[in-house]
């Protein structure tokens, strides 16, 4: 079976010509591979590999990235006729205001302030921003927030570290998108102004808060003290059976029982809570952010290329890639990304370009 057609073809349904001119936008070989070069990521990885193979390394990313977006596109166009797309895509060019009509959307943000007379900062301030779309009556259409965290009043956390503000920023503006989710049963899109999910490694080992510091946090998640308090509580209970004792062997326990927040599990659970809710809603809510560059690659081993081996598999064609790159062993997610060197931040900004 040759790879032209070895991903999986879909018969055209009866769509309009500009739909099919759509769909056949920026799918040419030659398309993907002027991509490609504009990828420093790939380029390094091209010149690390032997000189004999660079090229078939670069030509042969850039075949199959072709035929991923193919196989994207015909899936958006074809609604219906697939159980199980690897990736959907929408057009919402025809959208207008009208369409938005008394939907509620959020923006969260937080800043960091420091004076003239020091660079050390003192203080951050989160602020929520509503707006009712097509709302004319202005008082009624936008609606302000924010809330100041003093840094000098923590207790615990490492605060001689320079990354404590964004420790705190980052926990601050989660509680604050929890918060507006919380108030607004409405609530249509919830945007963050920065990375939705932030590359976490880099922040290990900072020192745990004290509930008093939580407090501080909490001080203005809720007008409902015991709503506050039941968060405190959800946390401290899984930490105590869950979290803490595959952190700290030992002493999981001393930390439960000093009500210790260790802030990298905080700050997963409030990511956790703040979807559990959304997925809860109907409709469902939008929560929305940037994508922080990085190593990153669960995404397209878990999810993408588990749905595409799936997809060879059941076609007769697990060689796909083995052929396609001239080598034995890429007969797995694992595998592949682990010889090719693929991350998310490559095949997603490929396959969606």
């Amino acid at each position: 079976m040759s790879t032209e057609s070895s991903i999986g073809t879909v018969s055209p349904d009866n769509g309009t010509q500009a739909d099919r001119s759509e769909v056949n936008e920026r799918l040419t070989e030659n398309d993907v591979q002027e991509d490609l070069r504009r990828q420093p990521q790939l380029m390094m990885k091209t010149l690390l590999i032997a000189e004999n193979l660079r090229d078939n390394y670069f030509r042969n990313t850039a075949r199959f990235i072709r035929h991923l977006r193919r196989r994207r596109a015909i899936d958006a166009t074809n609604k219906g006729m697939r159980d199980s797309s690897i990736l959907q895509a929408y057009s919402v060019k025809d959208a207008s205001w009208g369409d938005f009509k008394d939907e509620l959307v959020s923006f969260i943000d937080g800043g960091i302030g420091q004076t003239q007379l020091s660079q050390v900062p003192l203080l951050l301030r989160v602020g929520s921003y509503e707006v009712h779309v097509g709302n004319r009556n202005m008082t009624e259409r936008e609606n302000f927030g924010y809330y100041p965290v003093i840094f000098g009043d923590f207790e615990g956390g490492s605060k001689e570290r320079r990354d404590f503000p964004d420790i705190v920023r980052i926990t601050a503006e989660l509680l604050s998108g929890l918060s507006v989710l919380n108030r607004n049963q409405s609530l249509r899109v919830l945007l963050f102004h920065g990375p939705l999910v932030y590359l976490m490694d880099a922040y290990a080992g900072h020192t745990p808060f004290t509930e008093a510091d939580i407090d501080l946090f909490l001080k203005h998640y809720s007008d409902d003290k015991e709503q506050a308090d039941q968060l405190k509580e959800d946390f401290l209970k899984e930490a105590r059976l869950d979290i803490y004792p595959a952190m700290a062997e030992g002493r999981s326990d001393e930390w439960a029982d000093r009500r210790f927040f260790e802030p990298l599990s905080w700050i997963a659970f409030l990511y956790r809570k703040l979807i559990a809710v959304a997925l809860n809603r109907e409709p469902r809510p939008i929560i929305a952010g940037v994508v922080e560059r990085g190593r990153s690659r669960e995404f397209c081993e878990e999810v993408l290329l588990k749905r595409v081996f799936r997809s060879l598999s059941e076609r007769g064609n697990q060689n796909y890639f083995n052929d396609l790159f001239s080598l034995s062993d890429l007969t797995s997610p694992k595998n592949l990304m682990d010889r090719l060197g693929y991350t998310d931040n490559l095949l997603l900004g490929l396959l969606l370009d």
